[in-house]
């Protein structure tokens, strides 16, 4: 089975500061240091963002299923897979 483009995303993303819409509502934003094939996610230095509060944390780990969506850094739009897919179509 070959990964989809989001996974793959996400794997080049490793290292990176990235941020994620969970399904309670709230939003996170830290470092990507683990990720496996169900999308649960370790973020290192992470900063929780629930009504109107935020709290830092300095590693979490987050059930794939409970995330909504997730945000890469800007400069991951330069990424090999990405310009691939650009010029597919």
């Amino acid at each position: 089975m070959s990964e989809s483009i989001p996974f793959k995303l996400l794997y080049e993303s490793l290292n990176l500061k990235i941020s994620l819409d969970m399904k309670n509502g709230s939003s996170i934003t830290g470092i990507l240091i683990e990720l496996d094939d169900l999308m649960n996610i370790q973020l290192k230095n992470a900063i929780i963002f629930t009504n109107n509060t935020s709290k830092l944390v300095k590693s979490i780990y987050l059930r794939g299923s409970e995330i909504n969506f997730f945000v890469l850094p800007p400069a991951m739009k330069f990424t090999p897979i990405l310009l691939k897919e650009r010029n597919k179509n």
